[in-house]
């Protein structure tokens, strides 16, 4: 999926291990913004060995249909945000996103959220779960303007700094996927 905006086309992809030097960039650029938003990463994970076997490890689990990692790029090829569905089962999945703080409030985690959702509808997914800080009122928005509707109030869900962190969980119920036209039933 693609947008335009005044700087250049954003699309989504598939994340790839091409993608190491570039995903580095990104998590180092954003450490403070991610850590004080949704929890840090640990030291050792910026440096490039470790973001490679990162990578590695999520392409495993998408080969097992346990995960769909995805990454918001520019034009030119800078990640701008990731954006995953994880926890997947037949029926449902998590989705998860994070924006470089200074590409927030430019459409990005709606456009996002919106890939996932045609996604899991294409997978033939029922419902997509995210679970979001009761502080997070950006996110609380998106995932509001985008169809899902709140949910439980989940206390001590997580630790962010280590804080206790209350999360609401959403849930976007996805419409059957479109069947394919020019196929009819032919029930005589």
């Amino acid at each position: 999926m693609s947008q335009k905006n005044a700087e250049n086309i954003i699309f989504t992809q598939n994340l790839v291990i091409e993608d190491a030097k570039a995903l580095l960039a990104f998590e180092e650029a954003n450490k403070a913004w991610f850590a004080e938003q949704i929890g840090g990463r640990p030291c050792h994970f910026f440096r490039i060995d470790a973001i490679k076997e990162h990578i590695e490890e999520l392409l495993c689990l998408h080969a097992l249909g346990k995960c769909l990692p995805m990454v918001i790029k520019s034009q030119s090829g800078e990640i701008l945000g990731r954006v995953n569905l994880r926890d997947i089962t037949d029926r449902d999945a998590e989705l998860g996103y994070r924006i470089a703080k200074k590409h927030i409030r430019k459409g990005l985690a709606s456009l996002a959220v919106k890939t996932m959702a045609q996604e899991a509808t294409e997978r033939r997914h029922t419902a997509l779960i995210a679970n979001v800080g009761t502080d997070n009122l950006g996110s609380q928005r998106v995932l509001e303007n985008t169809g899902f509707v709140r949910g439980e109030r989940i206390e001590a869900y997580t630790s962010l700094n280590g804080l206790p962190l209350d999360v609401y969980r959403y849930r976007l119920t996805l419409p059957a996927p479109a069947k394919n036209k020019g196929v009819h039933d032919n029930k005589g």
